[in-house]
């Protein structure tokens, strides 16, 4: 569930919000608009107005529309091709599960699909090969959130916060954690104990 609300906001600013459902958001368009909104499994209209309870304490806005909708959650079991019909962006579940984000998955799935049909190569191996293992990872860690209680989450804000892995998160493309979680882990040993909590995820 999503709004956009009118007040002034700081445009380099965007505010994250754990404890509501997955998580909920707020990300300014201009200096006067913002996105806010929450993912959330059950209760989706409960855990939104949580949260525009939490934005109206902190001073008054005036809700534009509700570009709301539903989200899919990547399924490491999909099927994107059959014959000469193929699946790609959210409709193949190509979906970033720890931020919900499918844009960068999206155009790489339209790339791969480009160069099958222009090479004749299979399309489903293709973008299994290129982000495959990105998207399964992310369901997992995903997972993992999921589990993590208040008193987890604020260990784990304190630990990502230190200047040595702020370093690592902050030249790394977020799209791929398979290429630096492993960085993660040997520069701070202590993360180890959030990433056994992915292992369940791991399993299908």
């Amino acid at each position: 569930a999503q709004t956009r609300i009118k007040r002034k906001f700081d445009p380099g600013v965007v505010d994250i919000y754990l404890g509501l459902g997955g998580f909920g958001w707020l990300v300014p368009e201009s200096e006067t608009i913002a996105r806010t909104g929450v993912v959330a499994y059950t209760n989706v209209s409960s855990v939104f107005n949580e949260l525009l309870s939490k934005l109206k304490k902190q001073g008054n806005y005036k809700i534009i529309d509700y570009p709301s909708g539903i989200i899919p959650d990547y399924d490491p079991n999909v099927k994107s091709q059959l014959d000469n019909i193929f699946l790609l962006g959210d409709a193949a579940t190509h979906v970033k599960a720890t931020t919900y984000g499918g844009i960068i998955y999206g155009l790489m799935g339209a790339q791969e699909l480009t160069k099958s049909i222009v090479n004749n190569q299979n399309y489903e191996s293709l973008w299994r090969k290129r982000f495959g293992k990105d998207l399964w990872l992310g369901l997992a860690i995903r997972k993992a959130m999921d589990r993590f209680s208040d008193k987890e989450y604020n260990e784990l804000l304190r630990l990502i916060s230190q200047e040595k892995i702020k370093n690592i998160v902050e030249s790394n493309d977020r799209d791929f954690p398979t290429k630096f979680l492993f960085k993660l882990l040997m520069k701070e040993p202590r993360l180890m104990k959030y990433g056994l909590k992915a292992i369940p995820g791991l399993i299908f």
